[in-house]
């Protein structure tokens, strides 16, 4: 999940060698089932993202922001354990594009008064 924030976030976000600012983000996901069965077979997971990230001024150690980012998604378990493996790695993947743009969109908008 990690591999794939950084990838998503990376190609939304320009970054430059002298750069002013540094961000730093910890990603956490929470799977939770959805749907049981009657027989005890669970069929639909749901994962929930967290990013909890800061914003630091690039020669110091305050941060002029921090927040945190909530995204969700599901997937559906099969009778194959390939294809359900499939699924959850599609969910991941959707869900770490998703804080990524959430991410930036909230960098983007509080960028300005970063400096006050």
């Amino acid at each position: 999940m990690g591999f794939a924030f950084r990838e998503a976030f990376e190609t939304r976000i320009i970054e430059s060698s002298s750069s002013d600012y540094r961000v730093d983000v910890k990603i956490r996901v929470e799977s939770e089932d959805r749907v049981i069965r009657q027989d005890n077979s669970i069929t639909r997971f749901s994962l929930t993202g967290f990013a909890d990230y800061a914003v630091f001024p690039a020669n110091s150690d305050q941060p002029v922001l921090t927040d945190q980012i909530r995204s969700a998604t599901a997937y559906s378990a099969t009778a194959n354990s390939f294809a359900t493996r499939v699924a959850e790695r599609d969910a991941e993947d959707r869900l770490a594009k998703a804080l990524a743009d959430a991410v930036v969109l909230k960098l983007t908008a509080t960028a300005a008064r970063w400096s006050e």
